[in-house]
């Protein structure tokens, strides 16, 4: 049986491998965008805007493949 954490760390090292951004939605509501450069059992290091972000993974609530822009 493949637990949440595999499924979740299986999702967090294909936006890296493929380095695309993804969003992260946290339990205060706050949406972060941006690449992964890294994670651990406990943490995701998010780069956006030239900023780095160390998000801790019990404060996530969903992780999504972050929207590209469409051109018109």
């Amino acid at each position: 049986m493949v637990t949440h954490r595999a499924n979740q760390d299986k999702i967090i090292e294909d936006a890296i491998e493929r380095s695309r951004p993804i969003t992260i939605f946290l339990k205060s509501g706050v949406s972060l965008k941006g690449k992964v450069l890294s994670h651990d059992s406990y943490t995701i290091f998010l780069e956006a805007d030239e900023k780095q972000t160390l998000v801790y993974k019990h404060f996530i609530t969903s992780i999504y493949p972050a929207r590209m822009n469409r051109p018109l």
